[in-house]
């Protein structure tokens, strides 16, 4: 799946009508859904499942809430300054991610079933 530049949704509506960000897809890490929008144009909502960080970078695991038989999980990388969701191009990096999101989600299921 391609995305396009993302913004984080973290300025008030207010600022739209003097901000040059690109907001075709909004992103709030705090949330529970965003919406990705991709080169296609197709907007896409999603769960997100782990905003977990690896290797000193921010990652964010996300579902697709519509259209998702066999349970797909995407994984992005945060963009420095946090100003958007780049996507893990090299196929190691995304490895690395992967395996650093099972470890993080055992982390926390565990830490949901100790309170």
């Amino acid at each position: 799946m391609a995305i396009n530049s993302t913004g984080i949704d973290a300025c008030a509506p207010e600022d739209c009508s003097s901000c040059t960000a690109d907001c075709s897809s909004r992103v709030d890490l705090k949330a529970n859904v965003i919406e990705l929008t991709t080169d296609e144009g197709e907007v896409i909502r999603c769960q997100v499942l782990l905003n977990y960080e690896m290797e000193g970078r921010r990652y964010l695991a996300v579902m697709p809430l519509a259209d998702n038989p066999d349970g797909d999980i995407y994984l992005f990388r945060v963009a420095e300054g946090e100003t958007g969701l780049e996507n893990i191009e090299d196929e190691e990096e995304h490895s690395r991610a992967a395996h650093a999101f099972g470890i993080a989600m055992e982390k926390a299921q565990k830490e949901r079933l100790q309170s």
